[in-house]
Protein backbone atom coordinates (compact mmCIF):
# COMPACT_ATOMS: atom_id res chain seq x y z
CA UNK A 1 0.00 0.00 0.00
CA UNK A 2 1.10 3.12 -1.14
CA UNK A 3 -1.44 5.34 -0.18
CA UNK A 4 -2.75 5.43 3.48
CA UNK A 5 -6.02 7.80 5.21
CA UNK A 6 -5.19 9.62 8.08
CA UNK A 7 -7.04 7.87 10.03
CA UNK A 8 -5.49 6.50 13.32
CA UNK A 9 -5.39 2.77 14.31
CA UNK A 10 -6.55 2.15 17.73
CA UNK A 11 -4.26 1.10 20.24
CA UNK A 12 -5.90 -2.51 20.63
CA UNK A 13 -4.99 -3.03 17.25
CA UNK A 14 -1.53 -2.03 17.42
CA UNK A 15 -1.70 -4.04 20.90
CA UNK A 16 -2.65 -7.02 18.37
CA UNK A 17 0.15 -6.16 16.11
CA UNK A 18 2.45 -6.44 19.11
CA UNK A 19 1.39 -10.37 19.89
CA UNK A 20 1.70 -11.09 16.69
CA UNK A 21 5.77 -10.09 16.66
CA UNK A 22 6.51 -10.99 20.14
CA UNK A 23 5.28 -14.49 19.57
CA UNK A 24 6.91 -15.06 16.33
CA UNK A 25 9.55 -18.01 16.68
CA UNK A 26 13.08 -16.48 16.73
CA UNK A 27 16.46 -18.13 16.61
CA UNK A 28 17.64 -20.33 19.63
CA UNK A 29 14.61 -18.66 21.21
CA UNK A 30 15.83 -15.42 22.00
CA UNK A 31 12.93 -13.55 21.69
CA UNK A 32 15.09 -10.82 20.79
CA UNK A 33 12.59 -8.40 19.14
CA UNK A 34 12.39 -4.69 20.38
CA UNK A 35 9.02 -3.12 18.49
CA UNK A 36 8.97 0.35 18.22
CA UNK A 37 5.60 1.69 17.19
CA UNK A 38 5.68 5.52 16.12
CA UNK A 39 1.75 7.00 15.22
CA UNK A 40 0.66 10.07 18.45
CA UNK A 41 4.29 11.03 17.80
CA UNK A 42 4.73 10.85 14.68
CA UNK A 43 4.99 14.61 13.40
CA UNK A 44 7.45 14.95 15.76
CA UNK A 45 9.31 12.26 14.26
CA UNK A 46 8.89 13.33 10.95
CA UNK A 47 9.78 16.45 11.48
CA UNK A 48 13.12 15.41 13.64
CA UNK A 49 14.11 13.02 10.72
CA UNK A 50 13.91 15.60 8.18
CA UNK A 51 16.24 18.25 9.77
CA UNK A 52 18.56 15.42 10.48
CA UNK A 53 18.20 14.50 6.72
CA UNK A 54 19.00 17.92 5.78
CA UNK A 55 22.03 18.26 7.87
CA UNK A 56 23.80 15.34 6.69
CA UNK A 57 23.16 15.86 3.43
CA UNK A 58 24.84 19.34 4.15
CA UNK A 59 27.53 18.37 5.77
CA UNK A 60 28.86 16.61 2.77
CA UNK A 61 31.50 18.14 0.95
CA UNK A 62 31.33 17.63 -2.86
CA UNK A 63 29.68 14.98 -3.86
CA UNK A 64 27.02 13.12 -2.35
CA UNK A 65 27.64 9.47 -0.84
CA UNK A 66 26.07 6.93 -3.29
CA UNK A 67 24.04 5.44 -0.35
CA UNK A 68 22.70 9.15 0.76
CA UNK A 69 21.54 10.27 -3.12
CA UNK A 70 17.80 8.96 -2.26
CA UNK A 71 17.27 10.84 0.93
CA UNK A 72 18.99 14.16 -0.73
CA UNK A 73 15.99 12.96 -3.53
CA UNK A 74 13.24 12.98 -1.12
CA UNK A 75 14.63 15.87 1.21
CA UNK A 76 14.71 18.10 -2.40
CA UNK A 77 11.56 16.72 -3.25
CA UNK A 78 9.66 17.25 0.16
CA UNK A 79 11.54 20.69 0.51
CA UNK A 80 9.22 22.07 -2.81
CA UNK A 81 6.58 20.47 -1.32
CA UNK A 82 5.45 19.93 2.20
CA UNK A 83 2.74 17.76 1.44
CA UNK A 84 4.57 15.27 -1.07
CA UNK A 85 5.47 12.50 2.26
CA UNK A 86 6.98 10.24 -0.04
CA UNK A 87 9.45 8.66 1.80
CA UNK A 88 6.12 8.05 4.44
CA UNK A 89 3.24 7.63 2.18
CA UNK A 90 1.21 9.36 4.64
CA UNK A 91 0.92 6.47 7.03
CA UNK A 92 -0.44 7.45 10.16
CA UNK A 93 1.76 4.96 12.25
CA UNK A 94 4.74 2.91 11.55
CA UNK A 95 6.84 0.10 13.23
CA UNK A 96 10.73 -0.02 13.71
CA UNK A 97 11.77 -3.87 14.10
CA UNK A 98 15.40 -4.52 16.12
CA UNK A 99 16.33 -8.10 16.81
CA UNK A 100 19.73 -10.31 17.47
CA UNK A 101 18.94 -11.12 13.15
CA UNK A 102 17.54 -9.71 10.48
CA UNK A 103 15.57 -13.23 10.32
CA UNK A 104 14.33 -12.44 13.48
CA UNK A 105 13.05 -9.23 12.86
CA UNK A 106 11.87 -9.97 9.06
CA UNK A 107 9.71 -12.95 10.30
CA UNK A 108 8.20 -10.99 13.00
CA UNK A 109 7.56 -8.17 10.36
CA UNK A 110 5.99 -10.72 8.23
CA UNK A 111 3.60 -12.18 10.58
CA UNK A 112 2.36 -8.39 11.52
CA UNK A 113 1.52 -7.78 8.39
CA UNK A 114 -0.36 -10.49 7.65
CA UNK A 115 -2.58 -9.76 10.42
CA UNK A 116 -2.54 -6.13 9.75
CA UNK A 117 -4.23 -7.13 6.44
CA UNK A 118 -6.69 -9.04 7.62
CA UNK A 119 -7.54 -6.54 10.06
CA UNK A 120 -8.37 -3.94 6.76
CA UNK A 121 -5.00 -1.94 7.52
CA UNK A 122 -2.07 -1.76 4.64
CA UNK A 123 1.64 -2.43 5.46
CA UNK A 124 4.25 -1.32 3.10
CA UNK A 125 8.14 -2.25 4.25
CA UNK A 126 10.50 0.88 4.20
CA UNK A 127 13.93 -0.24 3.89
CA UNK A 128 14.73 3.42 3.42
CA UNK A 129 13.21 4.67 6.56
CA UNK A 130 15.33 1.91 8.44
CA UNK A 131 18.25 2.21 7.10
CA UNK A 132 18.41 5.88 7.81
CA UNK A 133 17.16 5.81 11.12
CA UNK A 134 20.05 2.98 12.19
CA UNK A 135 22.21 5.97 10.17
CA UNK A 136 21.50 8.74 12.19
CA UNK A 137 22.62 9.60 16.17
CA UNK A 138 19.54 12.10 17.15
CA UNK A 139 17.14 9.63 15.64
CA UNK A 140 18.08 6.67 17.25
CA UNK A 141 18.08 8.38 20.54
CA UNK A 142 14.61 9.86 19.86
CA UNK A 143 13.89 6.17 19.10
CA UNK A 144 15.18 5.01 22.07
CA UNK A 145 17.62 2.37 20.66
CA UNK A 146 20.36 1.43 22.26
CA UNK A 147 23.65 1.50 20.99
CA UNK A 148 23.72 -2.44 19.95
CA UNK A 149 20.66 -2.69 18.28
CA UNK A 150 20.13 -2.37 14.88
CA UNK A 151 16.96 -1.46 13.17
CA UNK A 152 16.57 -4.83 10.52
CA UNK A 153 12.43 -3.76 9.76
CA UNK A 154 10.44 -0.70 9.41
CA UNK A 155 7.15 -1.14 8.17
CA UNK A 156 4.33 1.64 7.76
CA UNK A 157 1.02 1.14 9.11
CA UNK A 158 -2.73 2.42 8.00
CA UNK A 159 -5.82 2.19 6.32
CA UNK A 160 -5.32 2.03 2.65
CA UNK A 161 -7.07 4.76 0.88
CA UNK A 162 -6.82 2.55 -2.39
CA UNK A 163 -7.68 -1.07 -2.76
CA UNK A 164 -6.11 -3.40 -5.96
CA UNK A 165 -7.66 -5.78 -7.59
CA UNK A 166 -4.84 -7.29 -7.92
CA UNK A 167 -1.80 -8.08 -6.49
CA UNK A 168 1.75 -7.24 -8.78
CA UNK A 169 2.66 -10.15 -11.06
CA UNK A 170 4.53 -12.94 -9.98
CA UNK A 171 7.37 -14.39 -12.27
CA UNK A 172 7.57 -18.19 -12.61
CA UNK A 173 9.09 -20.23 -9.73
CA UNK A 174 12.80 -20.95 -9.72
CA UNK A 175 11.97 -24.43 -8.11
CA UNK A 176 13.95 -27.60 -8.47
CA UNK A 177 12.06 -30.45 -7.91
CA UNK A 178 13.95 -33.73 -6.88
Amino acid sequence: IRDYKPEPISQHLLEELLQVGRYTATAKNSQSCHFIFVQKELDSFKQLLWDEIGSLIAAQEGSIPRELIPFASFYKRRNADRHDDFLFRNAPALVFITADTALDAGLAAQNMELMAVSNGLGALYNGYLAGIANRIPAVREWLSLSPDETIHACMLLGYPHVFYERTAPRRIANVTWK
